[in-house]
This record gives structure tokens, C-alpha cells and sequence, in this order.
């Protein structure tokens, strides 16, 4: 198995060597600003963004499939983004899709028993309450001896409902490169995705951390509002979202080589 900086290593030569792995962020960065733009109404807005994010995961499809040819030192080329596209669209849009169900589920659930347990309109007067208040009445409101029992136990269900999510995230976090290199459906590829990422907790968890900040740091420079460090926090963006992206599939290709999933040494 590589070790951990072999595949960084490996990524940032395989990101360097083929500019064409670039062009599937530019298209998706360019539909999912466009569903940014607003429209005249909510419907057509909502419609524009569900398209665009669609359109994302057709071209996610494609663009994994010539990520995993690169890694294993073939030029990637079109016809390589249409077998990916062709072999993965279906998954990786169902397996999206049913991610969001689940996620959604959880906070249906976690309302409910909030409901049940603080009150709904607890929560609802107390939000009216903090936004009518003047800045100063709304800063010792916000003081958490201030905040009433019931507020605060929708927090901690809100905070379960981000740890939950975050967990199930990071569990997926190598479903879709599985379904593109190993060929698997949505399920298989959960299932998968799981036991490799566990197997390799630290490096994963060391990847995910890392794509975190340095996704962060670059959305921080483009809300600067100086020209030239958002240009710069824009090209910071692309080099991230391929960068890593190569990375995981890089994880998904070394392990898939061995045919097991294998626990660091």
C-alpha cells in the first residue's frame, strides 16, 4: 500500500501533469454560478439550481473516470469521460440523492422529537424576540445564561443533527470514486466507502481536515472584496477542488490494486 505522502505526492503530479483533469471544475464551477444568478422567481431559481447540481454530477461522473485513467499513467481523454458518465451516472445521482434523504430524515426526526420535548414555538418566539431587540439587548440575549432551557436543547439537537451529518460525510467520503474505479452501485459503494475509510481513519481523517482549511481559506480570500485576492482565492479553489478530488481517487486506485481493504501500518 503507498504511504501517505507517496499519494500526496502522487496526486499533485497527476493534477500538475494533465491540465485536462482541470476542465470538469472550470464547467462545474461555471453551472453552479450561473444557478447563483438571480432569477425572477423562486421556482425558476430552485429549478436553475437543481439543474446545475444535476449537470455537476453527470460531469462528476465523467470527470472521476479520467482521474482514475491518469493515476494508472493513461492520458485521460473524452471518450474516457463518457464511459465514466455512461457507467456512473445513475449511482452517483441516486446515491446523492438518497445521501440528502437521509440527512433530511435525521432532521425530520430530530424535529419532531424537539417538538415534542421544547416546543416549536419556544424556539419561534425566542428567534422573534433576538431579531426585534436593539444590538445591545440582542448581545446579553445571546449570553447562554440568558438563553432559555428549551433554546437551548433545540441547540444541542441542531449541533447532533452537524456531528451526525459530518460523520455520515466523512464515512462517503470515497463512495463516488468507488462506483467509477470498482464499478459499484450507490449501496455497494457505501458500504465500501466505510470500511476503507475506517481502515484508513488517520490519513483520511488528516485528507478531510486538510481539504477543509484550505477549502476555507480560499472561499475567505474570494469574500475579501479585493480584486486581486479573490482572483487568487478563486484559482485557490480550483486547485483544491481537483487537487483533492484526485487525492481520494488516488486512495480508491492504491487500494482497489490490492484488492482489499487494508489497515495502516
Amino acid at each position: 500500500m503507498a504511504t501517505t505522502n507517496d499519494l500526496l505526492a502522487r496526486s499533485r503530479a497527476t493534477m500538475l501533469k494533465w491540465p485536462a483533469l482541470w476542465l470538469p471544475a472550470l464547467i462545474t464551477n461555471a453551472f453552479q454560478s450561473l444557478a447563483s444568478i438571480p432569477l425572477a422567481t423562486n421556482t425558476a431559481q430552485g429549478v436553475v439550481m437543481v439543474a446545475a447540481n444535476i449537470a455537476a454530477l453527470f460531469i462528476n461522473a465523467g470527470w472521476l473516470r479520467m482521474i482514475a485513467q491518469a493515476l494508472h499513467g493513461e492520458r485521460p481523454t473524452m471518450e474516457d469521460f463518457k464511459s465514466g458518465v455512461n457507467g456512473g451516472w445513475m449511482s452517483i445521482v441516486f446515491g446523492s440523492l438518497a445521501f440528502f434523504v437521509l440527512i433530511g430524515l435525521l432532521a425530520v426526526g430530530l424535529g419532531f422529537y424537539g417538538d415534542h420535548a421544547y416546543h416549536f414555538a419556544t424556539l419561534e418566539n425566542w428567534v422573534k424576540l433576538v431579531q426585534a431587540a436593539t444590538p445591545q439587548k440582542q448581545q446579553a440575549l445571546l449570553q447562554p445564561e440568558a438563553i432559555p432551557a428549551p433554546v437551548r436543547g433545540w441547540m444541542t439537537l441542531a449541533m447532533i443533527w452537524m456531528v451526525l451529518t459530518a460523520i455520515a460525510a466523512f464515512l462517503l467520503l470515497l463512495w463516488q470514486p468507488l462506483v467509477i474505479v470498482e464499478r459499484l452501485n450507490w449501496w455497494r459503494a457505501w458500504g465500501r466507502s466505510a470500511r476503507l475509510t475506517l481502515a484508513q481513519f488517520r490519513r483520511v481523517l488528516l485528507f478531510a481536515v486538510l481539504n477543509g482549511v484550505t477549502f476555507v481559506l480560499s472561499l475567505s480570500l474570494m469574500g475579501t472584496g479585493n480584486e486581486v485576492l479573490e482572483f487568487v482565492g478563486l484559482v485557490a479553489l480550483l486547485v483544491v477542488l481537483v487537487y483533492f478530488k484526485i487525492l481520494y481517487t488516488a486512495i480508491v486506485v492504491d487500494s482497489s490494486s490490492h484488492g482489499e481493504v487494508e489497515t495502516l501500518a
